[in-house]
């Protein structure tokens, strides 16, 4: 289909600061003045989506549609084929292109746009018989910091048990638990109870004291 886009629509109101106010309102955005016409654009678009021109009341000004280039030559063959007449410009809007009016009496703009340009996809990243583009690069994504390990000597190791351990006790005496059946030999702590229970094990553990 020839035409492409609707580039934008233009009202006549008989106020524009509070027109533009409202559309600013409604989430629009300033976009710069040419001629007689405020302008406003949505976010991300860089052109003017709504057009307001100073009339005696609201109405429709003229809708604006964009196709490119064979589809502009062809839309304007077909209008001519169609009997439809070519008009000029209302007063202080862009001249040029393509003008007429709907059965209705609605003036509409044809423009000639160029094509968006679209931009070019990165290959993907991934290796295949006889293409590797990825070398030498990790696949996965890379461990935080906090997920790193690091190399640990054996003395360190061994002095981080032993402040376990010895940490692990001074807990039991603050909690008044006694330490018994401790087998001297292999330094192990079967069970642990509080010292005004019976003895019977409030707990059984298997850390070896150092």
């Amino acid at each position: 289909m020839p035409i492409r886009s609707l580039l934008h629509y233009a009202l006549e109101v008989p106020d524009q600061s509070v027109g533009q106010r409202y559309y600013r309102d409604f989430g629009l955005a300033d976009e710069a003045s040419r001629g007689a016409a405020v302008r406003l654009r949505a976010g991300r678009q860089s052109r003017e989506s709504v057009l307001l021109y100073e009339g005696p009341r609201k109405k429709l000004h003229h809708l604006c549609f964009g196709a490119t280039g064979e589809d502009f030559a062809r839309t304007r063959e077909s209008v001519r084929r169609a009997g439809v007449a070519e008009v000029d410009p209302p007063k202080d809007a862009p001249g040029g292109d393509l003008w007429l009016r709907d059965p209705d009496g609605n003036l509409v703009n044809v423009r000639e746009e160029a094509p968006a340009a679209v931009a070019a996809e990165a290959p993907p990243a991934f290796n295949g018989p006889g293409y590797a583009p990825r070398q030498a690069v990790r696949g996965a994504p890379e461990k935080p910091n906090f997920l790193k390990s690091r190399d640990r000597r054996l003395a360190e190791v061994i002095w981080q048990i032993a402040q376990a351990a010895n940490l692990l006790q001074r807990q039991f005496q603050v909690g008044h638990l006694d330490i018994f059946d401790l087998n001297s030999r292999e330094r192990v702590v079967p069970f642990v109870c509080h010292h005004s229970a019976p003895p019977h094990a409030l707990c059984a553990g298997n850390m070896t004291m150092m």
